[in-house]
């Protein structure tokens, strides 16, 4: 019990230091660029305008960088070990797409998920799928309700995110990268994952996964 406790305060060590490398070195490197770029195009802008496209394309990819590598971070950050967290931030982040988007949210969420532990894969992955699938459906389903139910059944976690938008036809649209991702965080935490879209009829992403 000794060794497993000694080899479990070492992992949570090196955790809180590559959560801090991370935030101190490649975070404020990507938000300088951010800003570095923003001041040149405000400098060559007149003189230079073919360059604002560039300088808007650079500025634009570092800070969606900035916000992969928070997202990162938070994940391996021991601090957020606790079900509550992913909780709270899938909640905020929720409630700030779906305000600019004039949608109405209904989040629910188990209470008994706030006695759970999660691995870092877990909520990594459980929040990039629950993140992309709200994105969708604030982006291009037309939706005027959001449903999110998070829940705890034995040892399982169910997430539900469903929208009352437009729907797509699986049969039709292309698999891009979007449901290709979705698969693959779902089988890195041992999950499943079901999209359920009909055209007209909304579209529903369920995730299931052991704990």
């Amino acid at each position: 019990l000794e060794k497993k406790e000694a080899i479990y305060q070492t992992q949570l060590q090196e955790r809180f230091r590559m959560a801090k490398d991370l935030h101190d070195d490649i975070g404020a490197t990507l938000s300088s660029i951010s800003m570095y770029s923003e001041a040149i195009k405000n400098q060559v802008k007149e003189k230079l305008p073919h360059l604002e496209n560039v300088l808007n394309k650079m500025g634009e990819n570092s800070r969606d960088m900035v916000t992969s590598m928070s997202d990162i971070i938070w994940a391996i950050n021991p601090d957020n070990d606790d079900a509550n967290k992913l909780v709270s931030r899938m909640e905020a982040y929720a409630r700030d797409i779906c305000a600019v988007k004039d949608i109405q949210l209904h989040f629910i969420a188990a209470s008994t998920l706030s006695h759970i532990k999660l691995q870092v894969e877990q909520r990594k992955n459980t929040y990039l799928i629950f993140k992309e699938a709200i994105n969708n459906a604030a982006k291009y389903a037309d939706a005027k309700n959001i449903r999110v139910l998070l829940n705890l059944n034995d040892r399982e976690i169910n997430l539900l995110i469903k929208d009352d938008g437009n729907g797509f036809n699986e049969a039709t649209v292309r698999k891009g990268n979007g449901l290709k991702n979705f698969e693959a965080r779902a089988k890195e935490i041992k999950g499943n994952i079901i999209i359920d879209s009909k055209g007209g009829s909304g579209t529903s992403v369920s995730l299931m996964f052991s704990i």
